[in-house]
């Protein structure tokens, strides 16, 4: 009978041990459920969590940074969420736009869900640029033609309009490139209706070298010419479009020339520093360019001819001069001085419109 009331008891004890168990699975279900269903449910209910993923497995980028941008409503209502991805693509950065929309219905009917905005990536917009003359403008890649040049009459002759129409909205780039300018390239922002990038342009070092050898030579073949006596005829064609060139050689030449003699054995010029003022355009009635000034600094030293110098000797000095007193007498027959030179660039090309260059003397 002990026997017997004790093989029941073990009975009740697993089969309690048995619902217990079940339960317990029942409940793990259930909890796995649960937790599945809230994971699907707001899987895309973040709309940063969800660019995130388009950036990484649909355009493959998995280094960026990303920055929230406004949040507007559509015309359906429905809230439309921005993001700027930057990323490195090719050697180069890229910022691109992402748009998310909040989508009309619930997952589930409970958790809020987000996905790209389709329509906004095929917006376009109707936008007018304006860019230096003669300089080359490019849209997602694609110069504009002559057939979409606005005519101004309020537009400086230095620059040029373009009307163009169904550029994309979002993520267009422009890019412009010719002398004197550095290569200049953005996102291009649609919104604001008219784009002046000339303000935006720097002068590039290829120009400021190409203007700074100008001067340089310029300057050496000006004196050489004053001091052969050659006239400003003579001068080469980078003094073409100089309108001052007569004046300026005359001035020169006189300055080295006393009672016909020439005053100095020879010249020498060292140390060139330019300094680049801003870039302008012409005004109303003139022809196209763009305008540059540049003012250089530059050592001068000439060694006296013999008559001049036997002029200021005395018969004392004309005895062994120390090393002092000739690096005096260096220092007097030199100066820093300073020329001014205004350029032109027509499509590239550079002329020197206006040469101010001080006497050496």
């Amino acid at each position: 009978m002990a026997e017997k009331e004790n093989q029941q008891y073990k009975w009740r004890q697993r089969k309690k041990r048995n619902h217990l168990l079940t339960a317990w699975i029942i409940g793990v279900i259930i909890v796995a459920a649960a937790v599945t269903f809230v994971i699907n449910g707001t899987k895309n209910g973040n709309p940063l969590n969800v660019a995130k993923r388009y950036v990484e497995d649909v355009i493959g980028v998995k280094d960026y940074q990303v920055q929230t941008g406004a949040r507007s409503l559509n015309n359906d209502n429905q809230f439309v969420q921005e993001y700027q991805f930057t990323y490195t693509a090719d050697g180069k950065e890229v910022t691109k736009t992402i748009n998310m929309l909040q989508q009309s219905e619930k997952r589930y009917g409970l958790f809020e869900q987000w996905g790209i905005d389709g329509a906004a990536a095929e917006k376009t917009a109707d936008l007018e640029i304006i860019a230096p003359a003669g300089s080359q403008v490019l849209v997602n890649g694609v110069a504009p033609d002559s057939s979409q040049i606005k005519e101004d009459e309020n537009l400086s002759p230095g620059a040029v309009c373009y009307a163009l129409t169904g550029v994309k909205a979002q993520d267009s780039k422009i890019q412009v490139n010719g002398l004197p300018f550095d290569s200049y390239e953005a996102a291009l922002d649609t919104s604001a209706g008219v784009v002046d990038v000339r303000d935006q342009l720097v002068v590039g070092e290829n120009a400021q070298t190409q203007m700074t050898e100008l001067a340089k030579t310029m300057i050496n073949e000006l004196f050489t010419a004053a001091m052969q006596e050659k006239g400003a005829s003579s001068l080469s064609s980078l003094f073409a479009q100089a309108a001052n060139k007569d004046n300026l050689y005359k001035a020169i030449h006189d300055n080295m020339f006393q009672n016909g003699n020439l005053k100095v054995k020879s010249i020498t010029f060292s140390e060139f520093k330019p300094t680049f003022g801003d870039v302008y355009y012409p005004g109303k009635g003139e022809d196209s360019y763009i305008g540059m000034e540049m003012t250089i600094s530059y050592k001068c030293a000439y060694e006296p001819a013999d008559d001049a110098e036997a002029e200021t000797e005395t018969e004392t000095e004309s005895e062994t001069e120390t090393e002092s007193e000739q690096a005096a007498k260096d220092t007097a027959h030199s100066a820093v001085k300073e020329a001014k030179f205004y350029f032109k660039y027509v499509d590239g090309n550079c002329t020197v419109t206006t040469v101010e260059v001080p006497n050496a003397i």
